[in-house]
């Protein structure tokens, strides 16, 4: 499971969707399938579908949103790496472009989005759990 030293929730496929295009949100950690997650590679692979974590659209832009999709191997908004405990997207090229919690919203439903990076800032850290 992927948590955020923001609020020790955890990321999660919306309502259990197994659809392209399936939110991605934060919520009390349960352990579901939904919330469990594993690395393929690059990608960050949903346990319940396999789909990867997505950036909507290829969007490289602050504030675009983050999905789940069917993988594909040559989609940079699918790529992922850890930097320290930021999670840094592949799609910009600086290495500026790392999955956030919008707007630092504590509350169970929080979206996520890639945003330029920021190692103080606690709704872009995260671990394993």
């Amino acid at each position: 499971m992927l948590s955020s030293n923001l609020n020790n929730r955890c990321l999660e496929v919306r309502a259990a969707n197994s659809l392209n295009g399936a939110l991605v949100t934060m919520w009390d950690c349960h352990g579901g399938s939904n919330e469990r997650w594993f690395w393929d590679g690059e990608w960050i692979r949903s346990d319940q579908t396999g789909k990867c974590l997505d950036i909507v659209a290829g969007n490289t832009g602050d504030a675009a949103s983050v999905d789940m999709f069917d993988c594909h191997s040559d989609w940079l908004g699918q790529k992922w790496y850890w930097d320290g405990n930021l999670l840094k997207s592949r799609i910009d090229p600086g290495g500026n472009r790392c999955l956030a919690i919008v707007e630092a919203n504590r509350l169970n439903g929080a979206g996520v989005e890639i945003f330029g990076c920021s190692r103080e800032n606690p709704n872009y850290q995260w671990r394993t759990t």
